[in-house]
């Protein structure tokens, strides 16, 4: 992140990742998401693009935190320095070939400072007013049915979406590749 902002108290964001900026297109084991800032987000959505539109999700996934928390205290700590809060790994990799969208909602009762990305090639960021974080359909809000606002930025939150290509119990040395029978 290249910045921080305020002002996102009791708002939904969105930000938009084309394909070109996914590589391998393909999903792996096991999804997550780093965000960073000084906010409580609550109900945190990724999810495939579409064919319907490239603002609408196809399905949008929960994440969660610390095994199995919906809602996380993003934080920045006493020097200054912004604390990635990691998601737990959605025990699916994500289909990138036409884009990914990720969402979530900025509680009311957080200080609502979201760190900020100006440029990422592939990246864009939109917000609205309130919790439309589930709605799939991010042309416009399921609260006034407005469109979402081009927030001018690649990225509000969001640092990073990462997938496991190797299994999870491997990557982690908890993995005992199976033995042959008697």
């Amino acid at each position: 992140m290249d910045g921080i902002l305020g002002g996102y108290i009791d708002r939904t964001f969105c930000v938009r990742i084309e394909r070109d900026a996914i590589w391998p297109l393909n999903g792996g084991f096991a999804t997550r998401v780093t965000l960073m800032g000084e906010f409580i987000v609550e109900n945190l959505y990724i999810g495939p693009v579409s064919t319907k539109g490239p603002m609408i999700a196809a399905h949008l996934y929960p994440l969660t935190f610390n095994g199995g928390d919906k809602t996380a205290h993003v934080y920045i700590d006493d020097e200054g320095t912004l604390v990635p809060m990691i998601t737990d790994p959605l025990p699916i990799g994500l289909d990138g070939s036409r884009g990914l969208i990720v969402t979530g909602y900025v509680s009311i009762d957080s200080s609502g400072v979201v760190g900020t990305q100006l440029e990422q090639e592939g990246w864009s960021a939109f917000y609205t007013q309130g919790n439309d974080a589930g709605n799939v359909d991010k042309s416009k809000s399921d609260i006034d049915g407005k469109p979402y606002t081009p927030a001018g930025l690649a990225s509000i939150a969001v640092e990073m979406v990462e997938a496991y290509y190797t299994p999870p119990k491997e990557a982690t040395g908890f993995y005992t590749p199976p033995h042959p029978s008697p």
